[in-house]
């Protein structure tokens, strides 16, 4: 296909659909692409092992997203893994929680002769 005749369709998508050139993405990649993308690294929340600082997306009816701490399942409940308290929304998928560290600068040792006064 031509570029012409690509940018012909998508301004026909565009008018067919009344939106920016970002939502006919969207169209031609709708939900179910998405959602595969998804369960590519994550995996669905009712094979979730217990007792383990897992990552998690949730819902909270309106929206999907991650939580920037590790949780768990207990026998009761979702719950914060590091403070215990209860999740007030509903995990969808998960993931191995990996922590990482900040960066420090790395700091330049000194040498004995660069060291003021060895000189």
């Amino acid at each position: 296909m031509t570029s012409a005749k690509a940018d012909k369709d998508d301004a026909t998508l565009i008018e067919q659909i009344g939106a920016s050139p970002l939502a006919s993405s969207r169209a031609r990649f709708g939900p179910r692409e998405c959602r595969a993308a998804v369960e590519l690294y994550w995996t669905s929340i009712e094979t979730a092992p217990p007792d383990v600082a897992l990552q998690v997306r949730v819902s909270d009816g309106s929206s999907d997203y991650l939580l920037p701490y590790p949780c768990k399942l207990t026998p009761a409940d979702w719950v914060n893994a590091a403070t215990g308290s209860p999740l007030a929304v509903r995990p969808t998928y998960w993931k191995l929680f990996v922590e990482t560290l900040p960066r420090s600068k790395a700091t330049r040792r000194k040498t004995a002769s660069s060291s003021p006064g060895s000189g």
